[in-house]
């Protein structure tokens, strides 16, 4: 019987493990500007800064989500970040209809890339857009980015 007991309080702690790391967000940083709360869209120093993100950080593919309902201002500012980072040199390898509901943005990376997330998450809210990034379990290390520009979100 206390076997079964020692078993089963190790494997709660490992699923407590595992979760806990599959839900870990990196905190939130100090905000550079306001908070937006119109139509995201890209001015010309968000566009400019994307690109020389893009042109700092090398090659990079980027895989780019928007929500599946027809969401025209979240499909906007994703068609406009899709050609600022190629303009830089990255490669948007996919445009891809999310099957679940976005809010806002959001970035998944693999933790070689944590210092292209950190500079990403600088340049979207120096300009008033909010973003959140985590990293991902990659044990092959692709150079892939995902990207997941959703509904705006109400304030």
């Amino acid at each position: 019987m206390r076997r079964v007991a020692f078993a089963l309080m190790i494997l709660a702690a490992i699923c407590m493990v595992s979760v806990s790391l599959s839900c870990k967000r990196l905190p939130n940083p100090k905000q550079h500007a306001p908070i937006r709360t119109g139509p995201r869209n890209l001015t010309p120093g968000l566009s400019e800064e994307l690109t020389a993100l893009a042109e700092r950080h090398g090659s990079l593919w980027l895989l780019i989500a928007v929500p599946s309902e027809n969401d025209e201002e979240a499909g906007n500012l994703a068609g406009l970040i899709e050609k600022a980072v190629e303009t830089g040199g990255w490669k948007v390898v996919a445009r891809e209809v999310s099957p679940r509901p976005i809010q806002g943005l959001y970035c998944t990376y693999n933790p070689q890339q944590q210092k292209i997330a950190d500079d990403l998450i600088s340049v979207f809210e120096s300009k008033g857009l909010t973003i959140k990034c985590s990293k991902r379990d990659d044990p092959v290390a692709l150079p892939l980015m995902s990207l997941e520009v959703g509904s705006h979100p109400k304030p």
